[in-house]
C-alpha cells in the first residue's frame, strides 16, 4: 500500500487497511464473551473461525491486489510494471476524469542499488534499530493490555464474568482509535502523532489502574487506553514501511515490527511480576502494573517522535536516499 498510493494520501490509505482490520476486535470479543463459555470446545471454534477467514484473504490476494510497480522495476520486470501502472491509470481516469503525472525517473535508478545489504548501511541501519526499539516498547505494553489485564482484574477481586465484560466494553475504543488515526495520518507529521498519542496513553494507563470513578471509570479509562493503542497502529505501521526503500521495505518491517513482537512475548513475564509485587511509590502492585504499561507506551512515543525522520507528503524517493 505504501508503494502504490500518492504521498498526500499514503497515511490515509495504509491507515484504512489497518483500521478495517481493527474492527475484528468487537465481533471476536463478543464471541469470546458469549459463545466460548457455552461449549468445552468453544476455544476451538474461535481458532476455526480464524482459519476460515484466510480463504477470502487468499482469493483477494490473487484476484484483486496488484503487485507493486516499484518492486517490479527493481526486478527488471518492466512490462509487468507498465501493465500495472496502466491499469491504475485507467481506474483513475474513469473515476476522476483526469490524471496528474510527475517525474518518476528517480524510481528507475533503484534497479542499481545495493540490494539486501542496504539495510546495513546509513541511514537504514539506524532506522531499523530505532524502530525495533519503538515496536518492542509498544508491544511490551500493548500485549500486556490484551493478555494480562483480564487476569489483573480477576486478581483484583472482580469476577471472571465482570472482568471480561469490562474488558470487552473497553476494547471498543480500539476500533474508534484506529479510524481516528487513519483520518489524521495525513494531516500531521506521523511521528509527532505517535508521540502525542503515546503521551496520552501513558496518562490513561495509570488512571485505569487507579480505578478512579469506580466501575464506570474503569470502563471509561479502559476505553481511552484502547483508543490510544488503536490510534497508534495505522499511523506507525504506515510510518515504519515508508522509511525503508522498496528493495528492503518488507525486510525493514520484519526487523522492526516483526522482531518488536519479542516485547509482546515477554510482556506477561514483565507485567505480572510487577502486579504480584508490593508496588512502587506507595501504590500497590495492581496499579503499578498499569503504570508499567504506560511507561512502555511513553518510551515508544518519545523514541519515534524525537528520533524518527519526517515523512509527511513526501515521495518515497525523497524519504529514502539511494545507497550505492
Amino acid at each position: 500500500m505504501s508503494e502504490i498510493t500518492p504521498p498526500h494520501l499514503r497515511g490515509t490509505f495504509v491507515g484504512w487497511t489497518t483500521a478495517v482490520g481493527m474492527i475484528e476486535i468487537l465481533p471476536v470479543g463478543a464471541m469470546a464473551f458469549f459463545v466460548v463459555p457455552l461449549f468445552s470446545w468453544g476455544w476451538r471454534l474461535m481458532l476455526g473461525m480464524g482459519a476460515l477467514v484466510a480463504i477470502p484473504a487468499l482469493l483477494l490476494r490473487f484476484m484483486y491486489i496488484p503487485e507493486s510497480p516499484r518492486w517490479l522495476l527493481l526486478k527488471g520486470k518492466i512490462e509487468e510494471a507498465e501493465k500495472v501502472i496502466s491499469q491504475m491509470e485507467e481506474y483513475v481516469k474513469k473515476k476522476y476524469k483526469s490524471i496528474e503525472r510527475i517525474n518518476i525517473t528517480s524510481v528507475e535508478t533503484l534497479t542499481k542499488t545495493a540490494g539486501f545489504k542496504v539495510i546495513l548501511k546509513k541511514p537504514y541501519l539506524s532506522r531499523w534499530l530505532l524502530m525495533f526499539l519503538v515496536w518492542f516498547s509498544y508491544y511490551l505494553g500493548d500485549y500486556a493490555l490484551v493478555s494480562v489485564v483480564p487476569t489483573l482484574f480477576i486478581l483484583h477481586g472482580f469476577s471472571v464474568t465482570k472482568s471480561y465484560l469490562y474488558f470487552f466494553l473497553s476494547s471498543a475504543g480500539d476500533s474508534v482509535g484506529s479510524f481516528s488515526g487513519m483520518y489524521l495520518a495525513d494531516k500531521l507529521e506521523r511521528k509527532y502523532l505517535g508521540l502525542i498519542i503515546m503521551i496520552l496513553s501513558a496518562i490513561f494507563f495509570p488512571l485505569w489502574g487507579l480505578g478512579i470513578g469506580g466501575d464506570p471509570g474503569i470502563i471509561l479509562f479502559g476505553f481511552l487506553v484502547f483508543f490510544t493503542q488503536g490510534f497508534w497502529l495505522p499511523v506507525i505501521y504506515g510510518y515504519t514501511a515508508e522509511i525503508f526503500p522498496t528493495e528492503v521495505r518488507a525486510t525493514g518491517m520484519f526487523f522492526t515490527d516483526g522482531l518488536g513482537h519479542i516485547g509482546g512475548a515477554i510482556s506477561p513475564y514483565v507485567i505480572l511480576p510487577i502486579a504480584f509485587s508490593s508496588g512502587i511509590l506507595g501504590l500497590g502492585g495492581y496499579t503499578s502494573a498499569f503504570i508499567g504499561m504506560g511507561i512502555s507506551a511513553l518510551i515508544a512515543g518519545i523514541l519515534v517522535g524525537l528520533l524518527g525522520p519526517k515523512t509527511l507528503r513526501k515521495r518515497l524517493e525523497e524519504i529514502n536516499p539511494i545507497v550505492p
